[in-house]
C-alpha cells in the first residue's frame, strides 16, 4: 500500500450548528456491533471498520471515550441508517467514527450522523472537537467542511 495522509480536523464548540433531527439516536453496546458486518461495501469500509474492533480490539475501544456514548441511528420506519461513535482522546473530545449504511448513502445523512456526534460533545461542555479523516476519504472531508471544521495539520503514515 502506498501512503496514507490522515487529516485532523477541528472545531471549536461554540461552532456547532443545530443539526437536523431526521434519525433517532439509541445507544447500541453489544461486544461488537452488528451493524460493522453491514457497511464494508468499498475497501475504505472493510480498512475502517478494524476501527471498530473485534472482540474488544481495535482503536476505538481504546480510546478513553465511555461505549455508552455509542448510538446507531434509525430512520422514521424504525430502519437502521447508520452509526455515531462520539469518542475522546486523552487531550480532547473527537469524532470516533461514524458510517451510513451503503443503501442509505446519497442523503445527507452523514451531515445528520456528524452534527449528532458534534451536538453531543458541545452540550457535554467540550471546548474542542477533534476529528480524522483519510485523505482520499473525500466525502467525509466535504462533510467535516460543510459542519465547520477546519484542517489543522495533515499527518502521512508510510505503510509497507
Amino acid at each position: 500500500m502506498g501512503p496514507r495522509q490522515p487529516d485532523t480536523r477541528t472545531q471549536p464548540a461554540t461552532a456547532v450548528r443545530a443539526g437536523r433531527r431526521r434519525h433517532v439516536y439509541q445507544p447500541h453496546r453489544p461486544r461488537r456491533p452488528r451493524f460493522a458486518r453491514r457497511h464494508d461495501a468499498t475497501p475504505a469500509d472493510q480498512h475502517q471498520r478494524t476501527e471498530l474492533g473485534s472482540g474488544g480490539g481495535g482503536l476505538l475501544p481504546s480510546c478513553p471515550g465511555d461505549r455508552d456514548w455509542w448510538c446507531v441511528a434509525y430512520d422514521q420506519q424504525n430502519t437502521i441508517i447508520g452509526i455515531a461513535i462520539p469518542s475522546a482522546t486523552p487531550t480532547n473530545r473527537n469524532v470516533g467514527y461514524l458510517a451510513v449504511l451503503p443503501e442509505h448513502r446519497g442523503h445527507g445523512y452523514v451531515d445528520d450522523l456528524l452534527g449528532f456526534i458534534t451536538a453531543f460533545h458541545a452540550s457535554a461542555g467540550a471546548p474542542r472537537i477533534t476529528a480524522t479523516t483519510d485523505a482520499v476519504n473525500t466525502p467525509m472531508a466535504a462533510a467535516f467542511e460543510r459542519a465547520g471544521y477546519r484542517c489543522t495539520e495533515v499527518r502521512i503514515d508510510l505503510e509497507p
